[in-house]
């Protein structure tokens, strides 16, 4: 009687191991199958964790673009879990030619890791300056941003600083006129404690100084790779740093950078 209540325990095990790895085959399978959109491809394996607090698990990828020439642009992205079905976020930007890690799911947010170059160096140089992006996802809006870790107050402009965080331009008036990026996510720029900036572009990276005082900033000594890529808005985001005037931050956690003879405003976040 022992030795057949034995066999019963060791075949339901191998019945739920069978189930687990079907259904986890099944998940990737999914995952394989979505459209992640015209020259993009899923890198690596998906990671899974549940980050939207409702008890299933989602995944969390990397995605790179490859649309020809030198660059490949590599993206974070997370598919949310509906009742078995997945739901893509939009993407986000991480860097041009990086060496991504892994993904860990961390308190409910993916941490994407990854491996970039310094500000400074030329997109030739091997990325080997190690990173990390917490990235938090809205289930209101089913959109991603980067999450800032140990930062409190990202809606108090006493406490904020320009180096907290990568900023994502968002839009910007220049001359009157409303300019609106096509992809948000790959005008970028990154603030280092040194003086020195890094920014990604729809087309090349660019790197230089900056200074501050007083609320007043000014870019310089700004140099970046040469491709040309036609409709690309390099230079109008290339004109906002170039002008820079002044900038602040809201009580919305954005960056508002204002330009020379007021000519506009650029906003980041």
């Amino acid at each position: 009687m022992k030795k057949i209540l034995i066999l019963i325990i060791l075949l339901i095990g191998v019945f739920l191991i069978i189930s687990w790895d079907k259904k986890e085959t099944q998940d990737v399978s999914k995952i394989n199958t979505l459209n992640v959109g015209e020259n993009f491809t899923i890198f690596g394996e998906p990671v899974e964790g549940d980050l939207d607090n409702d008890g299933d698990l989602d995944q969390a990828l990397y995605v790179v673009e490859q649309p020809g020439g030198s660059g490949s642009f590599y993206y974070a992205v997370l598919a949310i879990n509906n009742a078995g079905e997945y739901k893509l976020t939009e993407k986000m930007f991480l860097g041009d030619r990086i060496a991504p890690q892994n993904i860990e799911i961390k308190d409910g947010r993916a941490v994407y890791n990854f491996a970039d170059r310094k500000a400074v160096e030329p997109m030739s140089t091997v990325a080997s300056v190690a990173k990390s992006v917490w990235v938090h996802y809205n289930k209101n809006t089913n959109e991603i941003g980067e999450w800032v870790k140990d930062f409190e107050g990202e809606a108090n402009p006493e406490v904020m600083k320009l180096d907290m965080k990568k900023w994502i331009w968002q839009t910007a008036t220049i001359d009157g006129k409303e300019v609106n990026p096509k992809d948000s996510s790959k005008f970028t720029i990154e603030f280092k404690k040194d003086g020195i900036f890094g920014a990604s572009t729809d087309c090349n990276g660019i790197g230089g100084n900056y200074s501050i005082k007083d609320k007043q900033i000014t870019f310089s000594d700004m140099m970046g790779t040469l491709m040309y890529c036609e409709g690309s808005q390099e230079d109008v985001f290339k004109g906002i740093l170039e002008n820079a005037e002044s900038y602040y931050f809201t009580s919305k956690g954005e960056l508002k950078i204002e330009l020379k003879n007021n000519k506009g405003l650029a906003i980041f976040n």
